[in-house]
């Protein structure tokens, strides 16, 4: 008992302190929200939807139109000499196939909201193209292609090559966001390549009468490919990407060499050559995209490039006219392309 009160009612006073009164509380409301929101909600404005993001998953299928030149690395065919004074000078002619149209189509299914991704692409360009050279007066023109210590000497030459470029590309990637406006692309998958080519040389005058030389090159092959792709979105409809592979192709390279003089009548090589390889590979591309809805449209520039994906048997010892040697060149595609891609 409070000591006041005590005190109070000893000496006859009334309290002045009453009992304590509570008073009942009012009813109580439930303020608690009927869904709670996620424990790590993001802000709003966090990654923002990008020109490449299919959350949903699909189908996007691609045409593209290639403009490439192909270079091919093992191709002199003359040498055109100002002076005929037995001492070799002047400048070596080689023949290349000019820029073409090629073509790339594909298609590839994102699924939903994994980030991976599977696809397939088929590379089709066919190139051809030529050249010549004739002796300056007072000079000639050594052919490169024929035999040593037959045919060495000439007053005109032609030459022809032709490249049919066939790849397949089966791949898998997943697309993983860095921050708002980068996307990187891992990828890994396998390439199947067809490379053939055809060279034809033709010399005349002096110790050639219309002596013609055919090489033929083929490779098929296959092997691992994998590689990086970036997406840098300028907001919501542009990107900016760019790409980087590589790869080790095996397969068969199947050779030829054929030398004829006297418009055909005279045989001097036909040699053959078929063995197996490894011709490693590698590509990049830089280019930019539009997106609109489904429609994609993009351009840009690539360049893809094949160690040794060409040969040929060289006949060159005069002293050991069947001892052949096997030579190696590489091929080069670059040029421009354009692509239009459409998602369902």
């Amino acid at each position: 008992m409070c000591p006041l009160l005590v005190i109070a009612l000893a000496v006859g006073l009334p309290p002045a302190v009453g009992p304590l009164h509570i008073q009942p509380a009012g009813e109580v409301v439930d303020l608690t929200p009927a869904e709670l929101p996620p424990a790590h909600a993001p802000s709003a404005g966090l990654h923002p939807p990008l020109a490449t993001d299919h959350p949903d998953g699909g189908l996007t299928l691609a045409t593209e139109v290639l403009l490439w030149r192909a270079r091919l690395g093992d191709t002199p065919f003359a040498l055109i000499d100002p002076l005929a004074d037995l001492t070799p000078q002047g400048r070596v002619r080689d023949v290349q196939p000019g820029n073409k149209a090629g073509l790339r189509v594909g298609g590839r299914y994102q699924f939903e909201h994994l980030g991976w991704d599977v696809g397939v692409t088929y590379t089709h360009l066919v190139s051809s193209g030529g050249n010549d050279a004739a002796a300056p007066a007072g000079g000639l023109v050594y052919p490169l292609l024929t035999r040593s210590g037959l045919t060495d000497r000439a007053d005109r030459a032609t030459a022809d090559v032709r490249l049919k470029y066939n790849v397949f590309d089966l791949e898998a990637g997943r697309t993983l966001r860095v921050d708002d406006h980068l996307s990187v692309r891992p990828f890994a998958g396998v390439r199947f390549a067809d490379l053939d080519s055809h060279l034809v040389a033709g010399y005349d005058g002096r110790l050639a009468r219309r002596a013609e030389v055919t090489l033929d090159s083929t490779f098929r092959g296959a092997g691992p490919l994998a590689g990086v792709g970036t997406d840098w979105a300028l907001g919501e409809h542009f990107t900016l990407f760019g790409s980087a592979r590589g790869g080790l192709l095996y397969g068969t390279l199947d050779t030829r060499n054929r030398e004829t003089n006297a418009a055909g009548t005279i045989l001097n090589a036909d040699v053959g050559d078929r063995y197996s390889t490894v011709v490693p590979t590698a590509a990049v591309s830089l280019g930019g995209a539009y997106r609109w809805r489904s429609v994609t449209v993009a351009g840009g520039y690539e360049l893809t490039h094949y160690f040794g994906g060409l040969g040929r048997p060289d006949l060159g010892d005069d002293f050991a006219e069947g001892r052949a040697s096997r030579r190696r060149g590489d091929l080069s595609l670059d040029g421009v392309f354009l692509r239009l891609e459409y998602r369902y």
